[in-house]
């Protein structure tokens, strides 16, 4: 009998012996997200320096709503056309929004400087929202679905060094060249990435449901219809949100939390986040293995609900070593939680549907994100502490309530199989937090 106890050089075997079309994946995703991470300190570097916080703040809210807005769209363009072209394009776009960061200092304060910033943020959202899709459905075609989970994982860990990676590298390339000299590299970069692409050599990248023959709103309730009567991509969309939930609640509360509750300052901040990020990709590296990462999968129901539980735990420590010891804790379920809530989104939702599942998905982690963001003013008189065990609550009381909401919309009605007989039609399903046996 096979030991499927695995250390951490195990995990990070995995990782690194990917095949041709794999590792061309993996590079892509990784160059991808250093872009990500650079995008999240440049543009605001360059707005401030050209309009001060306010500009900063219009340019993320044009950024966010514009992602919103575009979501659906680029879902639809997703299922309707070749993946490996749309994951060009949406880099492109990408290359033009940083592009974009680099004219203002060609330019004159003003009125021109902030419409290019806000222009910019919104091109490379647009351009980031299809490179999404057409990354998850290329997984899918690329993938045997027996192994789409443990690729998921090791997708995780190429996001959460890039992003990392990109943060500083951009920080020190700022400091260097300069903001619009940065830029351009950038914009470079994005285009070379798009070279990895060529390692996918697929025979059909274009799909042949009726994406393809219908139109965007015809298409969108076909989705719709879709995740109604499918409980396992349903279960696995929400959890999508639900990870993303924990992130944006710890994001918002966790200085507040560091001063008043722990009586800190950025020393123990830096700390708190640096050991949850250390903790949390030495877990994901560790079931970046085949049966490992497929239990966590099916488990992903049950970690959401103890990641929520562990926000709670959380908002009660008072005492500094406590709080980083279960941050710690905390951080390596909210990896796990992430990376198996992708895992079951990659193996329950269907490829012909993947772009606008995908789309959803960016819908429901803004909407959780905007309430989230709102709750210190809607309850003014909260403490960190106590909106921590708020969110925490809710988070897991939610999980815990996809167990009955999947149970009893298991997929087996006719009407589901008209709209997989007019889609490409897929295997079984398993929902998520309900194991085979």
């Amino acid at each position: 009998m096979r030991d499927d106890t695995l250390t951490l050089n195990d995990g990070l075997s995995t990782f690194m012996k990917p095949s041709g079309a794999r590792l061309g994946l993996l590079t892509y995703l990784c160059i991808s997200f250093i872009l990500v991470g650079a995008g999240i300190v440049l543009p605001a570097w360059v707005a401030f320096h050209y309009g001060g916080t306010g500009l900063v703040g219009l340019v993320l809210i044009f950024t966010n709503g514009s992602t919103i807005a575009l979501a659906p769209i680029a879902g639809h363009i997703v299922d309707k056309h070749d993946k490996r072209a749309i994951a060009t394009a949406g880099q492109a776009l990408r290359a033009i929004g940083f592009m974009g960061l680099a004219l203002p200092e060609l330019l004159p304060h003003g009125i021109a400087s902030s419409v290019i910033l806000i222009a910019s943020g919104a091109i490379g959202g647009f351009g980031f929202s299809l490179q999404m899709g057409a990354i998850s459905a290329l997984t899918q075609m690329t993938v045997a679905a027996n192994d789409r989970a443990r690729v998921s994982f090791q997708i995780s860990l190429a996001k959460q060094t890039g992003i990392s990676a990109g943060t500083g590298l951009a920080g020190l390339s700022i400091d260097k060249f300069g903001s619009s000299t940065t830029a351009m590299l950038l914009a470079v970069l994005a285009l070379v990435a798009v070279s990895c692409l060529s390692f996918m050599r697929l025979s059909a990248l274009r799909p042949s449901g009726t994406a393809n023959t219908i139109g965007f709103f015809g298409a969108s309730w076909r989705a719709l219809t879709y995740l109604r009567q499918d409980a396992g991509a349903l279960t696995a969309t929400i959890a999508v949100g639900l990870a993303f939930s924990i992130i944006q609640t710890t994001n918002l509360l966790l200085p507040g939390f560091v001063v008043h509750e722990l009586e800190g300052s950025t020393s123990l901040f830096g700390l708190l986040e640096m050991i949850a990020a250390i903790a949390g990709f030495a877990a994901v590296a560790v079931s970046a293995h085949q049966s490992l990462a497929d239990k966590l999968r099916a488990a992903v129901i049950p970690l959401l609900v103890t990641a929520g539980l562990s926000l709670m735990l959380f908002s009660f420590t008072n005492q500094r070593m406590i709080a980083v010891a279960i941050y710690a804790l905390a951080g390596t379920l909210w990896s796990l939680s992430r990376a198996a809530a992708d895992a079951a989104l990659l193996a329950f939702v269907e490829t012909a549907f993947i772009g606008r599942v995908q789309a959803l998905t960016t819908l429901v982690t803004a909407v959780v994100g905007l309430i989230v963001y709102s709750l210190p003013t809607i309850f003014a008189a909260f403490s960190e502490a106590q909106l921590y065990a708020l969110c925490g609550g809710v988070i897991a009381a939610v999980a815990a309530g996809l167990y009955p909401f999947a149970a009893s919309h298991c997929p087996s009605s006719s009407s589901e199989e008209e709209v997989r007989e007019e889609d490409e039609p897929k295997g079984p399903k398993q929902i998520p937090g309900h194991p085979e046996h």
